[in-house]
């Protein structure tokens, strides 16, 4: 119940948009579901570990440069190949 209620939803949604998002073209997505635990896995990462056995919170300034690091990862695996117009 407490999964279901909580991480699984989050993962729902954000498989979802990942799904939307590759339809438009804007991701390459083969398995939204499996994108959508890499990304969460990405964000929460050794961080979780060390709040639940430190609890040590991160500072804001540490947050946001996990977020962009784990975005940008995501990224180089997951974005859409960009399309050259140039001729």
């Amino acid at each position: 119940p407490l999964l279901s209620a909580g991480p699984q939803k989050l993962t729902e949604t954000l498989q979802h948009y990942l799904e939307s998002e590759t339809k438009a073209g804007r991701l390459r997505c083969k398995n939204s579901l499996l994108a959508a635990q890499h990304l969460l896995g990405l964000l929460a990462g050794m961080d979780f570990l060390a709040i639940v056995i430190s609890q040590m919170v991160p500072s804001e300034a540490e947050i946001k440069k996990r977020v962009t690091s784990s975005v940008d990862v995501f990224l180089k695996s997951y974005a859409a190949e960009e399309s050259s117009d140039e001729d």
